[in-house]
């Protein structure tokens, strides 16, 4: 569970179910700390002494009218943090046990016969570590919510030198980078999760051409469901015909298919930035302003060499999210928030810039919270699969780690709408990439996930990221001399959180992260 989550106010059954117990069995070794103080203001609402009930290793439990709230210590002020004296490493090894727990329930659940055995043993722990509430005589049950967030752990526990992770947070923190959140997890737990200023880790954020990568997905889903057939198929055979201004235009598509199109490797449409000439400018006008921007990228011309050439633009990428909605008859957003964002629990998701038909800009819009962009990577990691659920085929997490043509010379380094890259270090990662500093960088073998988003308006957001994956972030993974624990972690992340905001307002409002979405959407129509 990511710290934001801790903030949801929900209304608790009164039933005591396995997470329950299994929660209250790691708790045993923190026992709650009943204090007494006066009232206590959070988020501009007023609790009684009474009210706090709890004082965990990770936060306050506040029991009040509206039903229970978690509040994690970095969301307290300075002073509450120092009332009740939180330990960020020990608050980190704390929620790394709670998501241990959990795995543990699972287990539990999935061999009925030692169940009933299981939940007894885990009960008569809590029944030894129960904790009365304050000014009230009944004992306090918290029912977490369902554990659909990744695990977490302590970096040093899965391989990972706590102490270059540290020279990271400082780096950071002295750059005064606008770079507003960087998360990394590691075998599916998160193990490093920093935001910058006073960025709510629920808050969404503006992810650029990352958004194209999130189409690949999407359509290798549609592939495994047979909404689209094979990435092989003409797109004059996929599409309807009234999709086509006339049959010469149709019958142009006989050569392109979405390996071509996921390849940058179909259309003849420069754009900005990338090109800048007045032709070029007036086009992405054009294209941007369009009804329907299938129907204007099907009109574009094709290039010379489809599949041997690349021209990187935003116009060919509505070729993929054009046809993924006039073959499933829903929004890419629609398709993603039934297949992918809720089985995976995303929130607060948000695909900008619909055309009048409803159709997904295809290049850019998305905006994810870092935690869900860690989840996305997480599923390619496990090989399309979520807690046993099967999100996406392994085939297609296969052919997307695998680049298709080559950029700039050498080997193949792009494919599937995602990049390959390597930093100057030993190990390679698929990347999603996109301009001003987004980033969802993953490496198989190593099982490691990193993502980054920010604002970086001078053109320096490859070499800042280069930088950080070449000089901390490969260095620390299984490190030589064994990966080294210390609590100076915590306290730069905390730091960090409490510094000045990375943004401002002369920023674009798309690129400051917020929970609010910033559009109103409208239904896809054929």
């Amino acid at each position: 569970m990511s710290n934001g989550d801790y903030l949801n106010i929900v209304i608790f059954p009164t039933r005591l179910t396995a997470i329950t117990l299994a929660l209250c069995f790691i708790w045993s070794d923190v026992p709650a700390q009943m204090t007494q103080l006066g009232d206590v203001v959070l988020d501009g609402k007023t609790y009684t002494a009474a009210e706090v009930t709890k004082v965990e290793p990770d936060g306050l439990v506040i029991n009040h009218d509206a039903g229970i709230a978690r509040i994690p210590f970095e969301k307290l002020p300075h002073d509450l943090q120092k009332t009740f004296q939180f330990d960020p490493a020990r608050a980190h090894a704390y929620r790394a046990k709670k998501a241990e727990a959990e795995q543990s329930r699972k287990v539990v659940e999935q061999t009925p016969e030692d169940a009933n055995l299981k939940e007894a043993e885990i009960e008569r722990e809590h029944e030894a570590v129960s904790v009365e509430i304050t000014g009230n005589t009944e004992s306090l049950t918290v029912q977490p919510e369902p554990f659909t967030e990744l695990g977490l752990a302590r970096p040093a526990d899965e391989e990972v030198d706590e102490e270059k992770l540290c020279e990271l947070a400082k780096y950071i923190g002295q750059s005064k980078l606008p770079i507003f959140s960087l998360l990394i997890s590691r075998n599916g737990k998160l193990i490093f999760e920093l935001y910058t200023g006073d960025i709510d880790p629920d808050a969404s954020h503006y992810l650029m051409s990352v958004t194209k990568s999130m189409l690949s997905t999407l359509i290798g889903i549609a592939i495994d469901k047979g909404t689209l057939p094979s990435e092989d198929t003409p797109l004059s055979q996929v599409l309807p015909d009234e999709v086509f201004k006339n049959k010469r235009q149709q019958e142009k598509f006989n050569t392109i298919n979405l390996v071509n199109v996921m390849e940058m490797s179909a259309l003849d449409a420069p754009d900005p930035p990338r090109d800048n000439s007045p032709r070029a400018t007036a086009r992405g006008a054009r294209f941007f302003a369009s009804k329907n921007r299938l129907e204007f990228a099907l009109d574009e011309d094709l290039l010379k060499s489809p599949g041997l050439e690349h021209q990187y633009n935003d116009c060919t990428p509505s070729l993929a999210s054009g046809t993924l909605s006039y073959t499933s008859g829903k929004s890419a957003f629609d398709f993603a928030r039934e297949y992918l964002f809720e089985p995976l629990d995303f929130r607060n998701a948000e695909w900008m810039h619909q055309d009048q038909t409803g159709i997904d800009l295809g290049g850019y819009g998305l905006r994810l919270r870092p935690i869900d962009m860690q989840k996305w990577g997480v599923l390619l990691l496990r090989n399309g699969l979520w807690e046993g659920k099967r999100i996406i085929s392994e085939g297609w997490v296969s052919k997307t780690a695998a680049p298709t043509i080559a950029v700039g010379g050498g080997d193949p380094n792009y494919g599937w709408f995602w990049w390959r890259q390597d930093y100057g270090t030993p190990l390679f990662f698929q990347e999603a990439n996109g301009w001003k500093g987004q980033r969802l960088a993953i490496n198989h073998d190593k099982q490691i996930v990193v993502s980054m988003t920010a604002c970086i308006e001078d053109d320096k957001e490859h070499e800042i990221f280069a930088k950080i994956m070449r000089d901390y972030v490969v260095p620390s993974i299984d490190p030589p001399s064994g990966p080294k624990k210390t609590d100076a972690l915590g306290n730069e992340i905390l730091n960090l959180r409490k510094s000045r905001p990375r943004y401002s307002s002369s920023m674009e409002g798309r690129m400051i992260p917020s929970i609010e979405p910033k559009e109103k959407r409208k239904p896809f129509e054929l």
